[in-house]
């Protein structure tokens, strides 16, 4: 059954990676899973990824991702 302090431990880092994704926009239910699995190993790539923000999507260039420019 494992130790409790394991439990709490593992349960905790999904709360701190499931928490930190929402606030970033990325997806709570993966974050936390990983954190759960895995303890604070994902922890740095949650930090490294770019913060999404609400109706703006990437693209490698500014002009929209169609290769026109406007004028």
């Amino acid at each position: 059954m494992g130790s409790p302090w394991i439990w709490l431990v593992s349960v905790a880092f999904a709360a701190l990676l499931a928490r930190g994704a929402a606030r970033r926009g990325g997806n709570p239910v993966l974050w936390g899973g990983l954190g759960f699995f895995f303890g604070p190993l994902p922890l740095p790539f949650l930090l490294l990824v770019p913060v999404r923000r609400p109706g703006r999507a990437y693209s490698a260039d500014s002009s929209g991702g169609s290769g026109k420019t406007s004028r």
